[in-house]
């Protein structure tokens, strides 16, 4: 796994869509799957590739999950890095993270 295994200081996370999140926790319910994804991309500021966020989530379908949680206010963003395949082949993954909150 290729996970930013640094924790966010509280200077760092400054309001990494916290309002958001606390809105979905206060408000509405999130299943386990999205529980994970949401904790996973609050511990990990560097972002999380899609790859690994499948297997913390448990759900093959992870871009689902992504928008159900966009649709429910979560700055979620995907930037998609290059990579060389098991077959040598150059593709590109994607990296989820938070978006940074704006003044």
């Amino acid at each position: 796994m290729t996970i930013n295994n640094k924790a966010a200081s509280p200077e760092q996370v400054g309001d990494l869509g916290n309002t958001a999140l606390e809105t979905i926790t206060n408000n509405t319910t999130l299943t386990p799957r999205q529980q994970r994804i949401v904790t996973a991309l609050t511990e990990n500021i560097g972002g999380v590739l899609s790859y690994d966020l499948r297997q913390i989530a448990g759900a093959m379908n992870i871009a689902d999950e992504i928008k159900i949680l966009r649709r429910r206010g979560v700055g979620i963003i995907c930037e998609f890095e290059p990579f060389i395949t098991r077959d040598g082949v150059k593709s590109k993954i994607g990296r989820y993270r938070l978006e940074q909150s704006r003044p």
